[in-house]
């Protein structure tokens, strides 16, 4: 008999999620980013697309389909350390 079968699962509460309020995304933007335009860059594209990170690095110009109203990324890669980017 397999000893794991008598092991009940664990289970979790669910964590709370805590989002920026518009007002936090806006003093983030107007202080915290006010004088690193590279980052206000990500941070912004990052808020209002919800990529995630491995997303993000692996985005390339090809994958924004500039056609559509409003503009939105296609994904068709993302990047980890053990495989680089993948698609």
């Amino acid at each position: 008999m397999n000893p794991v079968l008598a092991v009940s699962r664990l289970r979790e509460n669910p964590a709370d999620i805590d989002p920026l309020s518009w007002s936090e995304v806006r003093r983030l933007f107007d202080k915290g980013l006010k004088n690193d335009p590279e980052m206000r860059r990500i941070y912004t594209l990052a808020t209002f697309t919800g990529l995630r990170t491995s997303e993000l690095i692996a985005l390339k110009w090809v994958d924004i389909d500039w056609t559509s109203e409003p503009l939105t990324p296609v994904i068709k890669h993302s990047f980890t350390k053990r495989d680089g980017i993948r698609p």
